[in-house]
């Protein structure tokens, strides 16, 4: 009977690691290495040479480094200050947080802990990535967004009665990326 109390234990642990690795923080550079290791906001963000990375790296028993969007094409986070979290590399010169995944992406720029703004971008089916205006003018940024979900009517109808925030554009892109065809 203890042994198999004991297999039972061992089996349930093998289980619980599987799992828990699943769950790991991790880097892609440009060459498609993927290191793991853990991913933390920098809050040293003095001068101006610093404040362009804003993430640093560990791999085990190493010293934390910057992540620079130069070397690094995505990385993924779990907690900490941004929680669960994607972030990709922008043309090699700033991250992006993808707020919204599916056939229309949207993405949020990362910017210091101080009282920034974000900028938002947006972009479909792989096409070319587009700033908006969400944020700054719900009227443009409402525009903008109605034209990724005009092959969708019952998405753009709905859309038409919603006001152009963020919560909304998230809303309805999401519902859009659920939406069969």
């Amino acid at each position: 009977m203890k042994i198999k109390k004991i297999i039972g234990l061992i089996i349930m642990i093998l289980i619980y690691n599987n799992c828990m690795s699943q769950n790991k923080e991790y880097i892609v550079t440009f060459d498609n290495d993927t290191i793991y290791g853990k991913v933390k906001r920098r809050t040293d963000l003095g001068g101006p040479k610093l404040t362009q990375f804003h993430y640093k790296f560990k791999e085990d028993n190493k010293k934390y480094r910057p992540i620079k969007p130069s070397e690094v094409k995505f990385f993924h986070t779990i907690d900490g200050v941004d929680g669960d979290a994607f972030f990709v590399s922008r043309d090699k010169h700033f991250f992006l947080e993808r707020i919204v995944d599916g056939e229309i992406r949207l993405f949020k720029s990362v910017v210091s802990l101080a009282n920034e703004k974000p900028s938002y971008y947006y972009i479909k089916n792989n096409s070319i990535l587009r700033s908006t205006s969400i944020g700054t003018s719900r009227k443009k940024s409402h525009g903008q967004i109605r034209t990724l979900l005009e092959d969708k009517p019952k998405i753009l109808q709905e859309f038409e009665t919603l006001k152009g925030s963020l919560d909304n554009i998230k809303y309805i892109i999401e519902k859009y990326n659920n939406a069969k065809n």
